[in-house]
């Protein structure tokens, strides 16, 4: 995965797909999710609070969307990002990244 250096604020990571269940273990569709999924590769000076390998929340179509290398690639300013996710309760498979 190609290295790119986020400047002042911002914050660049690749989306992901998960997996969503339902209770009956019916395997959804990621698309019928309010919220998109990032990890985090590259963080700028002045971001407090998000750091890289970070798995955070965003909106579904929010930041901008870069493509490099055949990788979607988004980058945030810290006000877009919901929150970000404790890694002990969920396990990123960086497997379902989005390529085109």
């Amino acid at each position: 995965m190609a290295v790119i250096n986020a400047i002042e604020d911002r914050i660049i990571g690749v989306p992901f797909k998960v997996e969503v269940k339902s209770a009956s273990g019916i395997i959804c569709d990621d698309t019928q999710l309010p919220q998109g999924y990032v990890k985090v590769i590259s963080v700028g000076p002045k971001v407090v609070g998000v750091k890289k390998d970070d798995t955070i929340i965003v909106p579904k179509h929010g930041g901008q969307a870069m493509l490099h290398n055949g990788i979607v690639y988004q980058a945030f300013a810290p006000l877009e990002i919901y929150g970000v996710l404790d890694e002990s309760e969920f396990k990123t498979d960086v497997s379902n990244i989005i390529t085109i």
